[in-house]
């Protein structure tokens, strides 16, 4: 099977790391980690609370490891408009979350 953006995601966060430990930890099976690192299997919808928690562990989102996105961390609050003469100008106030 090809690597999935989720697969290299955990090859290289996971890199190093005592996967037996790892997946004993986490509560997921060793196997389930070993083929998800290995691209040999994809996350089931069973699985997703031990992919939930294996994001929670590396510290990124869960959107990130699954589909290699960060989610939008913009909040479009107001835009104003106004005339000056004949020039138009338009001002948008973005809040920006952590």
């Amino acid at each position: 099977m090809n690597e999935n953006i989720f697969s290299k995601k955990l090859k290289h966060a996971l890199a190093g790391m005592n996967l037996s430990k790892l997946a004993k930890e986490l509560g997921i099976p060793k196997s389930v980690l070993h083929d998800w690192i290995q691209a040999k299997r994809k996350p089931s919808l069973a699985n997703m609370n031990h992919v939930k928690n294996l994001a929670n562990y590396l510290g990124i989102s869960f959107e990130e490891l699954l589909l290699g996105q960060v989610e939008n961390k913009q909040q479009h609050l107001t835009t104003v408009s106004f005339k000056d003469g004949d020039r138009k100008y338009s001002i948008s106030i973005t809040k920006i979350v952590d």
